[in-house]
């Protein structure tokens, strides 16, 4: 599938179920972020995850950090490779991305944060680490903007044992 009927599928809640795996919102995200203002990419991540979860997954299994925290870290790799390779370079490269336990999270989240019911339901600032600042950035697929993260919404499924999210959970 290209990456415009990939989006297309992902908008229009056309992807099955077992095609929205933890690759696919890497790959969506990686797309919105490569194509559009960092801001907006984040407001059609999250807008698109939740319809795709409540039309698709028929669940509200949406984790707010986990969304925002991913979209900052893809931003931030973006602008070091630059937005002209195609996603499965980008994915290669950026293996730790698509690990189905998330365990980059844990470079800047504690477990207890990461899981906690508020991190579900509004972006927490990490307990680890920084994570990335969006920052302004040009590619050859247009401007990326950096901006205002934005700290209300509900994402991803509760976390089972040790796990943090497996590539069936819904984000």
């Amino acid at each position: 599938m290209t990456d415009d009927e990939f989006l297309r599928a992902f908008e229009t809640c056309a992807l099955a179920r077992a095609d929205w795996t933890h690759r696919a919102h890497v790959r969506m995200a990686w797309l919105r972020l490569t194509r559009l203002p960092f801001d907006e990419a984040l407001l059609r991540i999250r807008e698109g995850i939740r319809k795709l979860n409540t039309e698709v997954l028929k669940s509200a299994g949406y984790h707010e950090t986990v969304t925002v925290a991913f979209t900052r870290i893809i931003h931030e790799r973006i602008g070091s490779e630059g937005a002209a390779i195609p996603f499965e370079t980008f994915a290669s490269r950026h293996a730790d991305l698509l690990d189905r336990e998330c365990k980059v999270l844990l470079k800047y989240y504690s477990r207890e944060l990461i899981h906690s019911p508020r991190a579900k339901e509004s972006f927490v600032e990490p307990d680890v680490s920084p994570l990335p600042q969006p920052r302004e950035m040009v590619s050859s697929r247009g401007t990326m903007g950096g901006g205002r993260v934005p700290t209300h919404c509900p994402e991803h499924a509760e976390p089972r044992g040790q796990e943090m999210v497996s590539s069936n959970t819904p984000h």
